[in-house]
């Protein structure tokens, strides 16, 4: 299969690790991690619904001819909370 961009290649050949780091960010740091929504003032819920890679960002090459790269990550989220009327499922994407 031909990728046209590396963020391609790496986004399809390691979505499975991308997406359980990711995810794992995210669960562990919801409370500092800021999301907009018009109906849901307070959302009690985060979880990772999915994610692009956008850009490597860096490529250093370490002893032993290992690449270390850093990655910028588009994730839609899945929030929950109460609105004024009944409690409300919303999608947001954060960088």
């Amino acid at each position: 299969m031909a990728y046209n961009s590396f963020e391609k290649l790496l986004q399809t050949k390691y979505y499975n690790d991308i997406f359980k780091k990711v995810d794992n960010y995210i669960y562990n740091n919801r409370s500092e991690i800021s999301v907009k929504s018009y109906t849901i003032d307070n959302p009690n819920y985060k979880k990772l619904d999915d994610f692009t890679v956008k850009k490597v960002l860096s490529r250093k090459i370490r002893g032993g001819g290992v690449i270390v790269s850093e990655l910028q990550v588009v994730a839609s989220l899945e929030i929950k909370g109460h609105t004024k009327y009944s409690y409300e499922t919303f999608f947001c994407r954060n960088w």
